[in-house]
């Protein structure tokens, strides 16, 4: 794992959730010139619009780099903090969240662009 990947995935974990919580401050990441999701840290708004400016031409049946399937994963998972902490619920840590969704490393191209694009259709394990 890279030191970025790592980075990202340290951010994931503790930061976003935390940063989700805070109010009151208004600073703003700009987000262009931003390539990768892990430039917007540490603001979970700026993540998610990051994600959705990258993410929305997607096509169904598009094959992802590498890149491109982490970015997605993370996105994923940052869309579910961000919604769990509107409805001031507790926040799955990611590898769970992964688990019970079934959008971890073995998910195909397909499942996590459809993911995305339809966010209320993400699986549950049985």
């Amino acid at each position: 794992m890279t030191y970025s990947k790592t980075l990202l995935t340290l951010l994931l974990a503790t930061v976003l959730p935390a940063a989700a919580a805070e109010t009151g401050n208004s600073q703003v990441l700009p987000l262009h010139g931003v390539t990768r999701l892990a430039d917007t840290a540490p603001r979970l708004p700026d993540a998610i619009a990051w994600c959705n400016g990258q993410l929305k031409t997607l096509k169904a049946d598009a094959r992802l780099s590498i890149q491109q399937r982490y970015d997605l994963r993370d996105c994923l998972y940052a869309r579910y903090v961000s919604e769990q902490r509107k409805k001031d619920e507790d926040v799955m840590v990611r590898s769970l969240w992964g688990s019970v969704t079934r959008l971890d490393a073995d998910a195909s191209d397909s499942e996590l662009i459809s993911a995305w694009r339809y966010p209320k259709a993400e699986r549950t394990a049985p």
